[in-house]
């Protein structure tokens, strides 16, 4: 059980990294022309980094727990689904969802 318990908490580390990516992959591809993709490419996968850091992170002094901690995870995920979704992306953003709930369940049951 401990071997499934690791290969699901790798697997979840990969979520958080893909979730950054696709959220600075969205907003590269905003529809503003100019500055804007570069300030939303930059800066919204950064907040989100510091987010996650200070709250979400294992190792974190001020570490979320519960209800909060699942809002939290929910919330990073699902806007990274968003971002996804909003740069025509759809399938991929059907993927990480279908992930991130397989790996959200397991995360509770383990």
């Amino acid at each position: 059980m401990e071997i499934v318990r690791n290969l699901n908490n790798g697997i979840r580390f990969l979520l958080e990294v893909i979730s950054v990516l696709a959220i600075g992959y969205w907003g590269f591809h905003y529809k503003e022309i100019g500055y804007w993709r570069i300030i939303l490419g930059i800066s919204t996968p950064l907040i989100v980094i510091l987010v996650w850091s200070r709250w979400g992170a294992p190792m974190s002094d001020h570490r979320l727990d519960g209800f909060a901690k699942l809002a939290l995870e929910l919330g990073v995920f699902g806007f990274a689904i968003v971002c996804l979704s909003f740069s025509q992306q759809s399938k991929l953003a059907i993927a990480l969802a279908i992930v991130v709930v397989l790996n959200t369940v397991l995360v509770y049951l383990l």
